[in-house]
């Protein structure tokens, strides 16, 4: 995609990491073009199911176990997010600047995953699940994420 005018350019590589708890992209933005580099999944693997359900003959009812959360998938998820951003970052020298639009829990979990050459070049953090959102879209937010924020002067903090 061909950045619009309209929006900031990037004059330096910067990688942008893009992810759900299911889905994620890695995006190249470099002066005036934006680009998916890498996009990779991992389902969430749970069955629905009639598979260890049990019968109550109190109500007459079928109960199954409650969902469990899939920790054991999301803890491979972040681990190869980090790895595909480390290769990226590390060993093929893509960028210079690292930007994450993830939810946080997500942050979190792939931060703790990147090496220190990735950890020291993250730029902006936004927690948000824009999956879904267009190109567009997804640097409008990078580009007006912290300008919205008001610069609040130290010595009127509580």
């Amino acid at each position: 995609m061909h950045i619009p005018e309209s929006l900031r350019h990037f004059p330096e590589p910067a990688l942008i990491v893009l992810a759900d708890h299911v889905h994620a992209r890695l995006m190249l933005a470099f002066e005036d073009s934006f680009e998916e580099i890498e996009l990779f999944e991992m389902p969430n693997e749970l069955k629905s199911d009639n598979e260890g359900g049990f019968y109550n003959p109190d109500t007459s009812g079928v109960n199954a176990p409650e969902p469990r959360l899939d920790e054991e998938r999301l803890r491979k998820y972040g681990r190869m997010r980090g790895e595909h951003v480390n290769r990226l970052i590390r060993d093929e020298h893509v960028a210079t600047t690292l930007h994450l639009i993830v939810p946080a829990d997500m942050s979190a979990m792939l931060k703790k995953e990147l090496v220190p050459e990735a950890t020291s070049i993250i730029g902006k953090e936004i927690h948000a699940n824009v999956m879904k959102e267009d190109e567009r879209q997804i640097l409008e937010r990078l580009v007006t994420a912290y300008s919205l924020i008001p610069k609040i002067p130290r010595d009127t903090w509580s």
